[in-house]
């Protein structure tokens, strides 16, 4: 939960227990059923793969969005919700609490945020952050993108050159198939 515009917005993650790496993410006004439900199909649709088990803390509020996004009748296919909380609990939701623990020391020095929009371009841009420049102690000095072996660089520079580069690469197709289109149109 975090302040903006004097009133509580939710944040909603979804990560990788192996390599850290976020998932998805949902930002939303409200802590209902439906908002529990896109967090989950955001992570499926994300991941492009079913997960093993999905570990909550003890809310009872996700068991029926998990059954409507996870449920199935294979026994092969089917997905563990792991709902145990507590420093006793033997698996627990623990990874998630720290990747909180760490956006509230970003926040917390913001002194609550002012607008939803920027709060939701502030969340996103966190999101790159920790999935591909901030290094993880956890993963021996690494991201959770260089741990899920995934090709993008680790610095905000490199993101960027990337991301210009594949948007001159669209802008140049849609350059290059324009004046054809035109013409398609005066002869037609």
């Amino acid at each position: 939960m975090l302040g903006c515009e004097g009133r509580n917005i939710w944040f909603w993650e979804m990560i990788d227990e192996d390599t850290r790496f976020m998932v998805a993410s949902h930002i939303s006004n409200t802590r209902t059923f439906e908002d529990t439900v896109a967090i989950f199909k955001k992570g499926v649709e994300q991941s492009k793969v079913r997960p093993k088990a999905v570990f909550t803390d003890g809310s009872h509020g996700y068991q029926g969005a998990f059954n409507k996004v996870f449920y199935t009748m294979r026994k092969d296919t089917r997905v563990e919700l792991v709902q145990r909380a507590g420093i006793r609990s033997r698996e627990t939701n623990n990874i998630v609490e720290r990747l909180r623990c760490t956006l509230k020391d970003r926040t917390r020095c913001m002194r609550g945020l002012h607008s939803y929009e920027s709060t939701k371009l502030l969340l996103e841009g966190w999101s790159v952050h920790y999935n591909c420049v901030r290094p993880h102690q956890s993963l021996g000095g690494k991201t959770p993108a260089q741990a899920a072996r995934m090709d993008v660089p680790n610095n905000w520079k490199g993101l960027i050159d990337e991301a210009t580069k594949y948007e001159a690469q669209i802008l140049a197709n849609v350059t290059n198939t324009q004046p054809y289109k035109q013409e398609l149109e005066v002869k037609v």
